[in-house]
């Protein structure tokens, strides 16, 4: 019987090895090629880096952006305009360019078009970018008030229409100084020819402690207790304490809030070793710039505004001072102008929270020791239920 099985003819074994090798060649000419290829893009890419930030590089690679003229224009100039330098010791007329917007939440980021503002429009939340201003005398252009996405905090009125100001509140802390210390001059009711004066001060306001008030009034001469009332009309809610202590009859004064109860009698503290060395002592609050709700941190606006580096400490609460005016004329001065300058950056910003912080900063700027209370606060009372026990209050050492 026939065999149905159809063979195929059999391959010359002289045949294989000749196309196994021509596969090999061409394998490797296409690896080449494609080496080839990938070497000349990346050259080119690198070339185009030099002049643009690596955001913009990394949208090129990853092929998910191709800019626009207006952008890599933008992109251009923003490589144009400097931070502005460190220790500016005389103030210079600027003008305000605008909100300069950009990306991955760094002000090195790149350019952010369609979020540019003009000078007086709000920048929200979670921007980030900078406020590009110019000096009117030589034209230069810089790049100040600088913030990432969490450099400010919520609710913060942020605008470029202050920056002039901004970048010039250092210099102008400056002259209050340079004035501050001239030869012969003082607070306001110091007399350095007589002994120093020392006493309690305390900011009350007629509405808190009415019918005490009176009957303290009708005593205060025989119980040393002077009244004096505050006129100024910028002197209101923190600014009250700063002026109260400014202008005290005072030379050495601890300060006191009104919902301040000391538990022994408080003026053993002006003949404390610790303030006889330094002339001022603070006390420290619960907060750190690991843990607080003030947002004072490393990355704040706050170190551009006072031109002085980060310092990693405790924030103060400043419902308690110990200040001797005669010593610290200058700081004092320095907080004040803290304190009335307008626009009050501090606060519009929400810098720091009213006066808290301002004492300590003044002393750190100008490079003056004081003595911080080493014990930390802690708490007398909690909340159950949302019903108060024993109060929310701070015990002080």
């Amino acid at each position: 019987m026939a065999d149905s099985t159809i063979k195929l003819p059999a391959t010359p074994p002289q045949c294989r090895p000749g196309i196994l090798r021509l596969m090999l060649v061409g394998s490797v000419l296409y690896t080449l090629v494609m080496l080839l290829w990938v070497a000349s893009s990346v050259h080119d890419i690198s070339s185009t880096s030099e002049s643009l930030p690596l955001s913009i590089v990394r949208l090129f690679t990853n092929g998910q952006h191709t800019p626009t003229p207006e952008e890599l224009e933008a992109q251009a100039h923003a490589l144009t305009v400097k931070t502005l330098p460190d220790g500016a010791t005389v103030e210079r007329q600027f003008k305000c360019i605008g909100w300069r917007a950009t990306t991955d939440c760094s002000a090195d980021g790149a350019r952010d078009l369609a979020n540019d503002k003009p000078c007086n429009r709000r920048v929200g939340d979670g921007a980030s970018g900078y406020c590009e201003i110019e000096d009117v005398e030589s034209g230069e252009r810089f790049r100040v008030m600088q913030r990432g996405c969490s450099t400010v905090k919520k609710g913060a009125k942020f605008s470029c229409s202050n920056a002039p100001d901004f970048v010039n509140f250092h210099a102008k802390g400056r002259k209050v100084v340079e004035k501050a210390i001239a030869p012969g001059y003082h607070l306001p009711n110091v007399m350095e020819s007589e002994k120093p004066k020392a006493g309690i001060v305390l900011v009350v306001y007629p509405t808190l402690l009415a019918k005490p008030l009176k009957g303290l009034a009708k005593k205060e001469a025989e119980r040393g207790i002077t009244f004096r009332e505050i006129t100024d009309r910028r002197a209101f809610r923190f600014a009250a304490k700063v002026y109260a202590v400014y202008n005290s009859a005072f030379d050495q004064v601890l300060f006191l809030d009104a919902d301040n109860v000391p538990v022994r009698d408080p003026t053993f503290l002006f003949e404390s070793e610790e303030f006889v060395r330094t002339g001022s002592v603070f006390w420290p609050d619960f907060w750190h710039p690991q843990y607080t709700i003030f947002h004072i941190m490393a990355d704040s606006l706050l170190w551009q505004l006072l031109d002085m580096k980060y310092v990693n400490m405790f924030e103060q609460e400043s419902g308690q001072l110990l200040i001797d005016r005669r010593r610290h004329t200058a700081t004092m001065e320095l907080v004040n102008f803290f304190t009335f300058h307008t626009p009050n950056h501090f606060d519009q910003l929400k810098l720091v929270y009213g006066d808290k912080d301002l004492f300590r900063y003044a002393w750190i700027k100008l490079n003056v020791p004081f003595y911080m209370v080493q014990t930390p606060p802690a708490v007398a009372g909690k909340v159950v239920n949302e019903s108060f026990c024993a109060g929310r209050n701070q015990l002080r050492g």
